[in-house]
C-alpha cells in the first residue's frame, strides 16, 4: 500500500508539488552521531524528526543508478549546468558530477536515461528505501530539490551504510576534487562545435575532505526548505562512525560542527 501511495506521489510530483501540503519545516537542527562499530549513540538531537534532506537525496540516486548496471561508459546528451558545459558525458562522468559537485542537472539526466524514464527512477528510489527499512523516507526527484524528499537522521544512517557497499560512491564521495576529460559543445557563430576539454570538479565537502583523511563518504545538501545538511561516514581508530547534520542555517556552522565532532566526539 505504501509503495502504491509513493508511486502516485511521484507521478504527480512535477505538476502538483506546489499544491502538496507538507508539515512545516522545523526551525531547529538535527544532529546525530553513532559509533557503528559499538552500536553506540554519541549525540542524538531530533534524530527521529522527518524533514527535507536536499541533495543528500543524491546518495539514493547513485545507488539506484549503480544497481541497474547500465553501461557506465555510455555517453548521454547533457544540456549543461553550472558545473558542466553542454555536451556528451558518460554515465560515470555524470555520476561523478552528481556526487562530487552535487550537480542537479546530472542527477536528472541520469534519471531520464533510466529504463522507463524519470518516473520509474523515482519509484525505484522509494522501493529501495522500503527495502532498506527507511519507513519514514520519501523521494520525489533525483536531485533533492523537491521539498518532498524527506527522511530522518536515523534513516539517513541506513542510507549511508548501504552506500558503503559501492566502491564508486566511496571513491567519489571522498575525493576533494575530480578532473574529467569530456566532449563539450561550445557555441560559435550560432552553431555548437564539439571540443574535448578538461573539466575540474571541486567537492562540495572540499574543506572537510582536505583536512580529514578519515572520511569515507561525505555528502552535502542545501535548499531553502532543508537548510544546510551534511552526512558523513567515518573510519577512525579502527571504528566506523556516522554523522548526520540537518536543518542548519549556515554552511560554516555545519562545517564547524562537523570538525568539532570529528576532533572531540569520536
Amino acid at each position: 500500500m505504501k509503495l502504491f501511495f509513493l508511486a502516485l506521489l511521484v507521478l504527480f510530483s512535477f505538476s502538483a508539488q506546489a499544491k502538496v501540503k507538507h508539515p512545516p519545516t522545523p526551525n531547529y537542527d538535527t544532529v546525530y552521531v553513532v559509533n557503528e562499530s559499538k552500536k553506540e549513540t554519541l549525540v542524538d538531537i531530533n534524530s527521529d524528526l522527518v524533514r527535507p534532506i536536499a541533495s543528500i537525496t543524491k546518495l539514493m540516486s547513485a545507488i539506484v543508478v549503480l544497481d541497474k548496471c547500465q553501461p557506465l561508459n555510455e555517453k548521454l546528451a547533457f544540456r549543461g549546468s553550472m558545473s558542466l558545459p553542454r555536451g556528451k558525458y558518460t554515465r560515470e562522468e555524470l555520476l561523478s558530477a552528481m556526487i562530487v559537485k552535487s550537480d542537479n542537472v546530472a542527477a536528472e539526466t541520469l534519471a531520464k536515461n533510466y529504463p522507463g524514464g524519470s518516473q520509474n527512477f523515482y519509484i525505484q528510489m522509494n522501493i529501495t528505501a522500503e527495502k532498506l527499512g527507511m519507513k519514514e523516507s520519501t523521494f520525489v526527484d533525483a536531485s533533492g530539490l523537491g521539498e518532498g524528499n524527506r527522511s530522518t537522521a536515523k534513516e539517513l544512517v541506513m542510507l549511508l551504510k548501504d552506500a558503503y557497499r559501492y566502491d564508486a560512491i566511496k571513491r567519489l564521495a571522498s575525493s576533494p576534487e575530480l578532473r574529467l576529460t569530456a566532449d563539450v559543445q561550445q557555441k560559435k557563430k550560432k552553431k555548437f562545435v564539439e571540443k574535448t576539454r578538461e573539466v575540474r570538479l571541486s567537492n562540495t565537502s572540499h574543506e572537510l575532505l582536505k583536512e580529514f583523511d578519515e572520511i569515507i563518504i561525505s555528502k552535502t545538501g542545501t535548499t531553502s526548505h532543508a537548510g544546510k545538511c551534511l552526512v558523513l561516514l567515518i573510519h577512525k581508530n579502527s571504528e566506523f562512525y556516522s554523522i548526520v547534520i540537518l536543518g542548519d542555517q549556515k554552511r560554516k556552522h555545519v562545517t564547524d560542527t562537523a570538525k568539532r565532532l570529528l576532533t572531540q566526539s569520536i
